[in-house]
């Protein structure tokens, strides 16, 4: 009996509940980490239990708390993207033999690499005009958003870069790139697919103000993955991209920085099409049913 085909409304809620699914173990973990932390203060007598909402104010304010819960819930999320995304496709299409690495694809074209880079840095500096715009009209959210990804960014820098750098980028392109993508591929085409995975990408985030920001890489990332057919190029703009953020000051995404930033956008954005064009990324026109072929 021939399998029936899932719908759109249909494909649209499944990728909607990947996002759940992997929200849910995060703040689980999350949660875990920080009842295990609050245990030990308690026992050494550094969270005073006759104060419970100061001392409770305060813990949640602590650096190294807020770096391991997140840790345990970003290796969380890795490792359900890893599962997922193999058992689900990568060992199913090797048994098929539809199988295709991406190696080949970097070789052929040596302009893949610098176009990735600047590709990526032209949408990090739009990203932070539309960060500035949304601080703007959010500015108490934009507060605590600050607060919170500072104290992640600027606690143990090693531990941070793993999270920042590594373990995030990994996690979440295997989930928004790789699994919700290809569930969305044959139903809505590329387009489609590019704007199911990044709407996909802004909710993961659960802020107005990330969400916001993360749309148009997101639409960036989706295409390169699709493209080039691998969530490995996605990882990587992903990667770089919060590197950037890891690496520059927070002064430079500021008011006074606005037609730097302008400039910055403009400059790579216009070296990313000559080096399109150079590559020929946009002129091959796809079947809007192909899927998006893994790579790992």
């Amino acid at each position: 009996m021939e399998k029936k085909k899932t719908g759109k409304v249909g494909v649209f809620f499944l990728c909607l509940l990947v996002i759940i699914i992997s929200l849910i173990l995060q703040v689980v973990l999350s949660a875990c980490v920080s009842m295990v932390e609050m245990t030990k203060a308690i026992a050494v007598g550094t969270f005073d239990v006759t104060n419970y909402m100061e001392s409770y104010t305060a813990f949640l304010k602590d650096t190294n708390v807020l770096q391991r819960a997140e840790f345990m819930a970003l290796l969380g999320n890795l490792v359900l993207g890893v599962l997922w995304y193999y058992f689900g496709y990568i060992k199913k299409e090797k048994e098929e033999g539809t199988y295709e690495p991406v190696s080949a694809k970097f070789e052929e074209n040596p302009l893949t690499f610098p176009f990735l880079i600047v590709s990526s840095i032209s949408c990090f500096a739009f990203g932070a005009l539309l960060e500035l715009l949304a601080a703007a009209l959010m500015p108490n959210i934009a507060d605590f958003l600050n607060g919170a990804l500072g104290s992640i960014i600027d606690g143990n820098r090693i531990l941070s870069f793993i999270i920042v750098v590594i373990m995030a980028p990994i996690g979440e392109e295997l989930i928004v790139r790789g699994v919700i993508a290809k569930k969305s591929a044959k139903a809505y085409g590329v387009a489609g697919c590019m704007v199911i995975s990044a709407v996909m990408f802004a909710l993961f985030h659960l802020n107005p103000i990330q969400g916001l920001y993360v749309i148009p890489m997101g639409l960036l990332w989706g295409y390169v993955a699709y493209k080039y057919k691998s969530v490995l190029p996605s990882m990587f703009c992903h990667a770089f991209n919060n590197l950037l953020g890891w690496t520059l000051p927070g002064s430079l995404i500021s008011n006074n920085s606005i037609v730097f930033l302008l400039i910055l956008m403009l400059a790579s954005g216009a070296g990313a099409v000559y080096m399109a064009k150079r590559m020929k990324i946009f002129a091959e026109k796809r079947d809007s049913e192909e899927r998006i072929e893994p790579s790992v």
